[in-house]
């Protein structure tokens, strides 16, 4: 007897094939087929779970940044105005007080008091050695020692800008005071400025005055 040497297939021999059967090929063909459809189904489950934004998703996002940005925007703008409003304010007092402190300085070396009223002072003085004549104006077309006064106008006299103690025509003691706009100095786009006004005073006792 010859012995028989066959592929063991599903509990058969390769010898035991009935006709018509699903050979050893095609049944290998199918489990192969049925492993890449497993896989397929597995690429097809991580693809959904790793899916990216919707319309709606988008179109919500994008709102959102949009709002954000305007807000950002909107800030700074506000900013830009405030430092805006702060430079004109601290250039007012910078300005009032180097003015003020000026002729404050001078009215207090002075030895005679020529003119006095409630806009202007007139008076001798003697600096680095030289006897000098000193006006001070409102309104006038001399170099400006302060700019933009608001007080003793034309209009309005109530507030003076020279003060006198104890009277104009033989004064002792000058009080100088101004009032100036804390906006509108530097004359900036989009700013608005403040609305109150800045009030500088000063006085000084004239001591070299005979009498005094």
């Amino acid at each position: 007897m010859h012995a028989t040497i066959a592929t063991i297939y599903a509990g058969r021999s390769r010898g035991d094939e009935l006709p018509g059967s699903p050979g050893p090929h095609l049944t290998s063909h199918r489990r192969r087929g049925k492993g890449l459809e497993g896989e397929r189904r597995a690429l097809r489950m991580r693809f959904a779970q790793e899916r990216g934004f919707t319309l709606i998703e988008v179109l919500l996002a994008s709102a959102a940044a949009v709002v954000v940005f305007t807000a950002t925007l909107a800030v700074l703008q506000s900013s830009q105005q405030v430092e805006a409003r702060d430079a004109e304010w601290a250039l007012t007092l910078q300005e009032g007080r180097a003015g003020v402190a000026r002729m404050v300085r001078e009215m207090r070396q002075a030895y005679s008091i020529k003119a006095a009223t409630g806009s202007s002072i007139d008076f001798l003085v003697t600096l680095g050695g030289n006897d000098l004549e000193i006006s001070y104006q409102c309104n006038s077309t001399g170099a400006p020692i302060v700019r933009d006064v608001l007080n003793e106008t034309a209009a309005d006299s109530s507030d003076p800008v020279f003060s006198y103690s104890p009277n104009a025509t033989a004064p002792t003691f000058a009080t100088v005071k101004v009032a100036l706009p804390s906006a509108g100095t530097l004359k900036q786009a989009g700013s608005t400025g403040y609305k109150h006004q800045v009030v500088l005073s000063s006085g000084a006792y004239i001591r070299n005055v005979s009498g005094a």
